[in-house]
């Protein structure tokens, strides 16, 4: 697959065929964004659960506390069905202290340094891991509105406050999943196409000073 093609390919899922994603395939992307992903002095500070997300209560758990709207109680609320993917990659930071401080010992970065560089990282990751899967005919969807990071931690056996899911798996085109906080049947937040969010103007995000 072309790269545009790879591109052009992404959409984020939110209905999902029971079958799994092979885990020779897992490790393959897994090792692929390990070996050539960027990372500031190569510190990945971040770790990857891949979580088995097939059991029943796990799938209701995680999707309880992947809330979509505050404002909306549960029977109303649409739900993140990008979670109820069979298979998960859970992303935490890493504690990276060491590799911080092995060259530069007098001025350190504070906090919100280390946090923003951390946030950035799993972006890039997360980004390496979404087109790795897409261009192997393999779905997508994210997911951060997890609204009791260190609860997701504990359920999933994670070791550190679970920042981002990415959901990986097999499309099922029909609008409708489970939703299994109800046991009913309900319409994946957006319809496959459309777009409820408005893309802002490509000048008013890129700015090409160049000749």
């Amino acid at each position: 697959m072309e790269y545009s093609d790879v591109l052009k390919a992404r959409s984020t899922t939110f209905s999902w065929k029971t079958d799994q994603v092979p885990v020779e395939i897992i490790q393959e992307v897994c090792e692929e964004v390990y070996n050539y992903a960027p990372s500031k002095n190569r510190k990945i500070p971040y770790v990857v659960d891949i979580i088995d997300n097939t059991d029943p209560e796990m799938r209701k758990q995680i999707h309880t506390m992947c809330h979509r709207n505050t404002d909306h109680n549960m029977m109303i609320d649409k739900g993140n069905p990008q979670v109820l993917a069979p298979t998960l990659l859970a992303f935490s930071t890493r504690d990276v202290v060491y590799e911080e401080t092995k060259f530069q010992t007098i001025e350190q970065r504070p906090g919100i340094g280390i946090a923003n560089t951390d946030n950035i990282e799993i972006g890039i990751a997360a980004v390496s891991f979404i087109y790795g899967f897409t261009a192997r005919g393999i779905d997508t969807g994210l997911c951060q509105c997890i609204r009791d990071a260190e609860g997701m931690a504990k359920l999933i056996g994670a070791d550190r406050r679970t920042n981002l899911f990415i959901g990986i798996g097999y499309r099922e085109p029909h609008p409708l999943y489970i939703d299994p906080r109800t046991d009913r049947s309900r319409r994946i937040p957006y319809a496959y196409g459309e777009n409820p969010y408005p893309r802002p103007a490509f000048e008013d995000v890129y700015k090409i000073r160049v000749k």
